[in-house]
């Protein structure tokens, strides 16, 4: 598991609504919102499981802002 000094982003045109990435979450930071993924930046830990798991490859990494950091 690599560890990023960000956050997941869906990218929601491109998510399916398997509900995969929520199944495996480690974090709680994803839910299912209007039959899409959402991550909440603030609970996701960078950790990538559900980047791994996506089918449709919906999911990429972000670096947070210095702010956010």
């Amino acid at each position: 598991m690599t560890l990023w000094a960000g956050y997941a982003l869906v990218d929601k045109e491109k998510c399916s609504g398997c509900g995969l990435c929520v199944e495996i979450g480690h974090c709680n930071a994803i839910v299912m919102d209007d039959a899409v993924a959402s991550i909440d930046p603030k609970l996701c830990k960078g950790c990538s499981t559900c980047i791994d798991i996506c089918p449709k490859q919906s999911i990429r990494m972000v670096e947070k802002d210095v702010a956010e950091r």
